[in-house]
């Protein structure tokens, strides 16, 4: 788009000053910092404050932090009609009539200017210096030295004379720093105030300026980033111009409480595409796809998952594209269809019909992002009870191993023979349907004898392959010291199918989960429920604003640094990665 903008200045009398310019660009951003199309230059102007984007009814102007990745609802631009009067800091916008290959046009007029005069003109330094008893070249040599004392030699003195600062941000909150004087003697040095999150230690430069008189270096940043890696994983490729760039290049501090977060909103808003819209340009080897906007230019996700298990048990882990016409299988070793739990009518329980939804098993922990492990007695023991002796309903097996099973078995039924207690079961099958967990009403086993092991084997059979562990398990009848034995296939959690994603449900909770997630018409446990893009994309708009949608940058689900598998918790077991090594950071 085109905008041209005209500047407003006053000459000394009062009279306006006009100078006119075109500036162009898919978006124009307005602030005081130096990479905005449309800079205002006064220190009361945030360095990226207002974007002008096109709009289907003209041009629209949204707040730069609607842009940023801390996004929680739907923001509605405000249209730029003629006559339209903004006010940003101490300058004055007013919206005027544009002509012939302009988009729109806009005046822009310094309105409240710093207190004072800002500077001294040469006349009134010649003045002053001409009235001085002292000679010019004496004034100038006693001015150089008065400002060469307050301002180098004694912060200079104060720097190295607190010998007992720490040097990282954690020394510095164990031991508050220096003295009044030392403050105040090296406060002309500050360029600016440190970003919100840096405040506690802003009264210590050697927290971050290690050596005297020197750039801020990375093992400073390091000191308190710890496990911050690099952007392409090395092992991957090497991309030029990377290996030179320091944490400071992008991350420029002593720019306003929320300087930091601006510069990464800005960053996020268009860089990342300079790269990653022809990937390969730049990383030869790199299985990623291009990306360029969210909702035109983004592949379809890719997902890790468990592809199966090797033969000591490890989890074979596989990264792969969804596709709308197969869905992703992964070996878990559990039988669970979600279709018969959210049932609407419910599901037929001990109790009768219960009606369970997903928070009846899928329960937030406190970070809104993953969630509590899902157990056998918090979760499934309410309807798919243990019970193995139809006569003594109140015992139960743990839920577990399977030597603790037959063993529990055969204390129960060694204690009946010792004592001689004899069951009192029915006798006739009455060929009701047993429910889950429970044994069928006409099921006969040996009574009042001492046959404990046949007892237990018959039990154990009934447990594991008719009533119970078959349903939620993949089971497999051995044989163990010649007696009947079975297997029962590990169970893995779920692998987080998106490690590298930055995700909130906390943040969703106001959608249902079956909106994303197609659990409704899941007949098995081993589907990656894992919803396509085009289902965020109902919700999520790209760069360009959208109604009804969110305005999505790279960095609302994206990070920059390569770091360590997100939650590690959930990959207690080796990881044998399946096919070429990928950088997992990509979309």
């Amino acid at each position: 788009m085109k905008i041209q903008v005209t500047t407003i200045t006053r000459s000394p009398r009062g009279n306006p000053m006009r100078s006119t310019r075109v500036v162009e660009g898919d978006q124009i951003r307005l602030g005081r910092g130096a990479e905005c199309e449309l800079r205002l230059a006064d220190p009361r102007v945030p360095l990226h404050t207002r974007t002008i984007m096109p709009g289907r009814h003209g041009a629209q102007m949204y707040d730069a932090f609607e842009y940023n990745a801390d996004v929680t609802g739907v923001y509605r631009p405000q249209l730029l009609t003629p006559g339209t009067v903004l006010k940003i800091g101490p300058f004055q916008l007013e919206v005027a009539e544009h002509g012939e290959g302009v988009d729109l046009a806009l005046t822009v007029e310094l309105v409240q200017p710093l207190p004072g005069r800002s500077r001294l003109s040469a006349d009134d330094v010649y003045e002053q210096a001409r009235r001085s008893p002292l000679s010019k070249r004496a004034l100038s040599w006693s001015l150089f030295a008065i400002v060469l004392a307050i301002f180098l030699i004694v912060p200079t003195v104060a720097f190295f004379s607190d010998r007992d600062a720490g040097s990282t941000a954690q020394a510095q909150l164990a031991k508050p720093g220096a003295s009044p004087f030392k403050i105040a003697s090296d406060a002309s040095w500050n360029p600016g105030e440190l970003a919100g999150a840096h405040q506690p230690f802003a009264s210590n430069c050697k927290t971050c300026h290690s050596d005297s008189f020197a750039r801020v270096q990375d093992k400073d940043c390091k000191a308190c980033h710890l496990g911050m890696g690099d952007h392409v994983n090395k092992q991957l490729g090497h991309v030029a111009g990377l290996e030179e760039v320091r944490c400071a290049s992008c991350h420029r501090d002593h720019k306003g409480a929320d300087g930091l977060k601006q510069q990464i909103s800005h960053y996020f808003m268009g860089e990342c595409s300079a790269c990653h819209k022809d990937i390969k340009a730049h990383l030869p080897t790199t299985t990623t796809e291009n990306v360029s906007d969210f909702a035109k230019g983004h592949p379809e996700f890719r997902v890790h998952f468990m592809a199966g298990l090797s033969a000591n048990g490890d989890a074979l882990v596989k990264r792969q594209r969804l596709s709308g016409k197969t869905a992703l299988q992964e070996q878990r070793g559990l039988k669970f269809p979600h279709d018969v739990h959210l049932d609407p009518r419910g599901v037929r329980g001990p109790q009768g019909l219960v009606k369970t939804d997903c928070g009846s098993c899928h329960v937030a922990d406190s970070s809104g992002v993953n969630f509590k492990p899902v157990s056998m007695e918090k979760h499934c023991q309410s309807c798919h009870e243990l019970r193995f002796e139809i006569a003594a309903p109140e015992r139960q097996v743990p839920h577990g191993n399977v030597d603790n099973v037959i063993t529990t078995m055969r204390e129960f039924y060694s204690y009946l023979a010792i004592n001689h207690v004899v069951l009192n079961r029915p006798g006739q099958d009455t060929g009701a349907r047993a429910i889950p967990g429970r044994a069928e009403p006409g099921q006969l086993r040996l009574n009042g004898n001492a046959d404990v092991e046949r007892q237990v084997q018959v039990a154990a059979q009934e447990i594991f392959e008719r009533t119970t562990c078959f349903s939620c398990h993949e089971i497999k009848r051995t044989e163990k010291d010649g007696k009947p034995y079975w297997e029962v296939a590990p169970v893995k959690a779920a692998l987080a199918w998106m490690p590298k994603a930055r995700f909130s449900h906390d943040r969703h909770e106001m959608t249902a989960c079956t909106t994303c997630h197609a659990s409704k018409d899941s007949k098995s446990a081993q589907d990656v429920l894992m919803p396509g893009i085009e289902t965020c994309r109902g919700c999520h708009a790209g760069a360009a604003p959208e109604r009804r949608k969110i305005v999505s940058n790279c960095g609302l689900c994206h990070g920059f640094h390569v770091t360590e598998m997100a939650n590690p918790h959930v990959l207690p077991w080796p990881v044998v990665p399946v096919g070429k090594p990928v950088n997992a950071s990509s979309p």
